[in-house]
């Protein structure tokens, strides 16, 4: 991801970093690491509420691994 947003999240007294990034960071990095899927798909995915997603005005931002989890559910 040319631009990268880790979050570190203290629940319960555990520690969990999360890669989240703009739906077009996280196609980047899906493609960089050999996964074959459109930037378009990623939006649709994201408008049909398959994959979760927060808004920053028009901005969506989401997970790159709940994209992995997801891709993973398809071809399985």
């Amino acid at each position: 991801m040319n631009q990268k947003y880790n979050y570190t999240c203290i629940s319960g007294g555990h520690t969990m970093e999360i890669k989240v990034g703009t739906i077009r960071c996280v196609h980047q990095a899906l493609v960089a690491n050999g996964y074959h899927v459109s930037e378009n798909a990623l939006r649709q995915w994201v408008r049909s509420g398959k994959i979760p997603s927060t808004h920053s005005g028009n901005t969506a931002y989401i997970s790159y691994d709940i994209v992995i989890s997801y891709l993973t559910k398809l071809t399985a």
